[in-house]
Order: structure tokens, then sequence, then C-alpha cells
């Protein structure tokens, strides 16, 4: 049967084989394609029919050259009151395009509906039997197209990531469960004995890293942070190393020029007082910016650090780890929890008598090479710090020592959540995480859900580790093990042809209904 597939980015050139894969065993064919210019010939030599959309211009609300006489969709009251929800999350997705106080509340309504009229059209005229997505979509223009295909019916795709068991699922809404998964889990639950059921090394590892920190690797996506964090010693310690070797200093010379002279990477930076379409960074404009940014950081970490003092641990608190935003895992994945600080408010009104919220701020907000500062201000953390019961911890503490001592850990998404009900504590879920349906995770988005959670737990509810086993076995007898960006390519242990046709049967699977 023939698909016409409108096809939005993904990881090169694993997506490009598989669509061609599909393309010859299925017939499904790409009519219009959104990925970085590069790709074009490529993409071109393989579909020479397709549509293809330069995604920075996509980004910044820009046409296809095709679209030139496209009829634009008509944007008006009961269109936006419709998706007035889905506004108010693209309205905060557009923060990763605000460098600093650029890009007002008026222009970015403006782009929204651009983004609305462009789109809605193009869906009008292609008529399109699948929309499909690499991830849950968060580069702004893809999710006007998401809100769009879910207001106007059409069928849309993308692959949810379960990152710890290196396992993903092909869903239609990133805010549903996966429906095969719950059917999964169900089953297992009334089976008597676990005879027939496995775990694979990758979950056993996961639930062992989680166990025994101290006898784990880091996993694969805290190890590329890590690496990276590493890789800008303190300046100090480069001057010294240059000193001993002169070959260093030669090379630091080079970079210095480079960083005058390079052009600046492609981005979609909103510079004030010009219309995103025409709006570029360039050159030494891009450098000052990044070291602006740096500063910027660096003075948001010395305004964090001095509202927070020491934990207490003997009294009961919850743990709330904050995410580093702007990113996929708030905007859209926590819905209008992207905004931390009503999980954080209603927290504070459904705490029990005697307990406390320790906060604790993600320490990639405050790393040289992450954009913290375009998502986080000092006005954020005083909000917090004067929410009754509520203080704010350094980022050197750690982490599982918070857990193991927390009556319970909220999260939008975050791992905290996925690491406390492997630990047998509760987790307060905001968002729409991979562990959603989990034993011991409470979806909690109003306040009724909220304090019925909490009064359990107060009472003493905890996560039932066998449950929690069987949860792990459903997942991976549902997921696909796959890899969609390139930090896992290197880990995951299977070649580009293996990973091509499990993408294809799970993408086939859903399309039968399977998914």
């Amino acid at each position: 049967m023939a698909v016409r597939v409108i096809v939005l980015q993904g990881l090169m050139p694993e997506w490009l084989e598989l669509f061609g894969s599909l393309h010859s065993s299925d017939g499904w064919t790409p009519i219009y394609w959104v990925m970085e210019e590069k790709f074009r010939d490529p993409v071109r030599a393989r579909f020479p029919e397709v549509i293809f959309h330069d995604n920075l211009a996509a980004i910044r609300g820009i046409p296809a050259p095709e679209m030139s006489d496209l009829v634009l969709f008509p944007v008006d009251q009961a269109v936006l009151e419709e998706l007035s929800f889905h506004q108010t999350i693209a309205l905060w997705m557009m923060d990763r395009m605000d460098p600093g106080h650029c890009f007002s509340l008026a222009e970015r309504m403006r782009h929204w509906r651009r983004l609305l009229a462009y789109w809605g059209g193009v869906l009008r005229r292609l008529k399109p039997d699948l929309v499909v997505f690499p991830e849950s979509p968060h580069a702004i223009y893809d999710y006007a197209i998401y809100a769009l295909c879910a207001q106007l019916g059409v069928r849309m795709v993308h692959f949810h990531k379960a990152p710890p068991l290196r396992l993903v699922f092909p869903l239609e809404r990133f805010e549903s469960e996966y429906p095969q998964v719950a059917k999964a889990y169900a089953q297992a639950l009334e089976r008597p004995t676990r005879e027939g059921m496995e775990l694979s090394v990758d979950a056993q590892r996961e639930l062992a890293r989680i166990n025994s920190p101290a006898q784990a690797p880091e996993p694969y996506w805290m190890q590329w942070q890590t690496d990276r964090a590493r890789s800008q010693p303190p300046w100090w310690r480069r001057w010294l190393g240059m000193a001993r070797h002169p070959e260093r200093l030669v090379n630091s010379v080079r970079r210095g020029i480079a960083f005058l002279t390079d052009p600046a990477p492609a981005n979609y930076l909103k510079l004030r007082d010009q219309d995103l379409e025409r709006s570029y960074i360039g050159g030494l404009a891009w450098r000052r910016h990044r070291a602006q940014a740096q500063r910027r950081n660096q003075a948001l970490r010395r305004y964090y650090e001095s509202r927070c003092r020491p934990p207490d641990l003997s009294r009961p608190f919850i743990f709330v780890p904050l995410h580093y935003q702007p990113e996929k895992t708030t905007s859209p994945d926590g819905g209008v929890f992207v905004d931390q600080y009503l999980m954080v408010e209603m927290l504070s009104r459904s705490l029990p008598q005697g307990w406390r919220i320790l906060v604790k701020e993600h320490g990639s907000h405050f790393l040289f090479f992450y954009r913290g500062c375009y998502s986080r201000s000092p006005v954020f953390y005083d909000d917090l710090a004067s929410l009754p019961q509520v203080e704010l911890l350094p980022v050197s503490t750690p982490a599982a020592t918070l857990i193991s001592a927390a009556q319970a850990v909220a999260v939008v998404t975050g791992t905290a959540g996925w690491e406390a009900v492997v630990l047998g504590k509760p987790a307060l879920i905001f968002g729409h995480p991979w562990y959603k349906g989990c034993e011991g995770a409470f979806h909690v988005q109003t306040m009724d859900a909220l304090s019925d959670a909490i009064e359990k737990i107060r009472m003493g509810y905890r996560p039932d580790p066998e449950r929690l086993w069987r949860y792990v076995w459903a997942l991976e007898h549902v997921g696909t093990r796959a890899y969609l960006e390139h930090i896992a390519r290197d880990v995951m242990g299977i070649s580009r042809e293996e990973n091509t046709r499990r993408l294809a049967s799970a993408l086939r699977g859903f399309l039968a209904g399977e998914g």
C-alpha cells in the first residue's frame, strides 16, 4: 500500500536508509522532507520528487521555495482557541531562540501564527497519510505541525526513547502511555512466577547501576556530557600546560585565529529588533554572544549558590531535581510543567506538616557549552526560595544521597524519578517520561491527584520491586532496541543495517495498528 509521508529531520544517513528501505519494500514515499541543507543532494538523489526544506529555514518560518504559491491555512479565533494549550508550550519552546530578552511576546505570537498558517496550508495541499518525527517535536516548527495534525486528524508517529534501557517505542502522541506495554504489563502481573520472563543484559546493567552506583559505569548520555565538561580545564591549568609544552601554545594561537576568523555555526537565534526570518548572527557577533552567555551562566551560578544552604536530611522531605532548560525533556515533554515553578508551587501547597521540599538545580545549567541562561534568571531562584518550606541545595549535593533519604522524588520527566522507583522510593511525575506507567510513579497533574499521592506516601507507600521488575520486562517485551542519535550509535553494538531494519519494523507495526 502506498503511503505518502512527510519526514521531519532525523539522524543521517540512517534516516535516509530507513525511508529508502520502507519505500522499496512497502511503498512509503516521502513527499516533503525537512533536514539540514547539507543533506539536500542525497535526499533528492534518492527521492527526486520530494520537496526539500532546509531545517533552519523551517525553524525561522521561511517557506520552502516550492511552496511560494501556497494558500495559507486560515488562523482565526476558533483555531487559536483550539490550539491554546499548544500555544503555551510553543511560546516557552521559543526560549531556545532567544539569546537574551530579544524575542518579545508579540514577536513570538507572530512566529506561532505564521507557522500555523504555513504548515496548515502544507498539510491541506499535500494530504499526507503519515507525518514522521524522529522524537517528540521540539524545534517549534515541528511542534506546530504536531498541533495541527492533532487538530486536522492527520496521522503521525514519533519514537519515544527509554535511554537507560536503550529502547524506542513508536507513538502517535507523546502525552500517551505505550498501549502495548500496558497490555504486556497486565499480562506479566497475572503470571504466578517469572518463568519464561528474562531481562536483557542492558536492563540488568541499568538496575545494577542504580542499586550499586560505585560499581557501575556512567550511562552513555551522562558520559558524553562529562567528557564535554572535562574538555575545558581551568585557565590556569591550560596556561601551565602551555608553559611545559610549547606545541600547545602554538595550537592555542591557531585556535584563537580560527575563533576570530571562522564563520559562526548554523544557528537560529533571534536578534533584537529584527524579524526572525532575517535575523542571522555570525562571525565575531557569535563569539561575543557565546562569551556573554558563559559570563551569564557563571553569574547565575554565583547567585544560585548564594541562595543555597547545606541540606538537613534528618527531617522528612521531597527531593526536586530541576531539569536543564531549554530542552525537549520539559518542552514539550513536560506540558505546562515546562514552568518548573508551577510544579514546586503545587508541591508546596500539598506538603504535609513538618515536611520540606529540597530543590537542586541541574548542574548543566552552568556549564560553558550550554544555554542555561536562556531559561533562568535570579528571579526564578528568588521565587522558588520564597515558597513555604522550600530550600535550595548546592549543585554539588549528591543526588543519590538525596534520593535515598527522601520520602519521594518529584520530577517533570527526569531520570531521577526512574532511579527513585528502582531504589524503592515513590516518584511524583508531572510530565510524560518513558516510565510514566511504572510501579511507584504517580502521574500528578492536578492538585487532587497530587494530594492523593502524597497522602499515600505519608502513610508509608513504597514501590513493589516485583511489580517494577515485571514492568521493565514489559518494556523490553514490546520496545525496539535501536538508536536515534549519534551519541548512542557507538554504544549500541548494532550495525546501521540492523538499526534500519528494526526501526522499519517498528514503523510498519505502528501503521498496522500494533503500536
